[in-house]
């Protein structure tokens, strides 16, 4: 799996899995750096030797504001296989914050995701995360907010928990089950 993109229709560039080019899996997660601020980028999926370019339109988003140095607030948790004793290596994790105590940020934030390494671990820094439009950093308390925290695991399920922002060092194991779904939390940054 790859991601075509640049900032024309004729993309130029291309991206691989985080965990290097070869990977086989039903799960990616791809990380482009070095964007510039309040840029749009064009993009096509490839999986499988299929383009997804969404109907010849190209998928786009648009880049951020450049903000200053984040806090720093690292958040971790372990995600497990349906065994329960089992990691869940490759993992796609998407946090999301939510105001609950009426200080900070108004509503839920941008999402962030990352995945699982080889022993089914996951981090984030809370810090890097934005409100929805980009523009500032969300701002959350202490305790009294809540980190939503969704898991992707393909094939092997998914899971979920959402817990007080007193509780999210480390969030609580959780263990992939139910029928897989398709979680596409980050379309709608796709969207203008």
């Amino acid at each position: 799996t790859e991601i075509h993109w640049g900032t024309t229709t004729s993309l130029g560039n291309t991206a691989y899995d985080d965990r290097g080019s070869g990977v086989v899996d039903d799960v990616h997660h791809i990380t482009i750096q070095g964007l510039s601020q309040l840029t749009d980028y064009y993009f096509e999926i490839v999986a499988g030797g299929t383009i997804n370019d969404n109907n010849g339109n190209k998928f786009y988003i648009t880049t951020g504001p450049t903000l200053g140095l984040p806090s720093s607030d690292t958040i971790y948790g372990r995600i497990f296989l349906s065994d329960g004793t089992t990691p869940a290596p490759g993992t796609l994790v998407y946090v999301v914050l939510t105001n609950i105590d009426g200080a900070g940020s108004s509503g839920n934030s941008a999402e962030i995701s990352t995945i699982t390494d080889s022993n089914g671990y996951w981090f984030v820094n809370l810090g890097n995360v934005r409100v929805i439009d980009l523009t500032a950093y969300f701002l959350y308390s202490a305790s009294g907010d809540r980190v939503s925290v969704y898991a992707q695991g393909g094939g092997a399920g998914v899971a979920s928990i959402s817990v007080d922002t007193s509780a999210d060092f480390p969030v609580n194991n959780l263990i992939l089950g139910t029928p897989p779904v398709f979680y596409n939390l980050f379309l709608p940054l796709l969207r203008r």
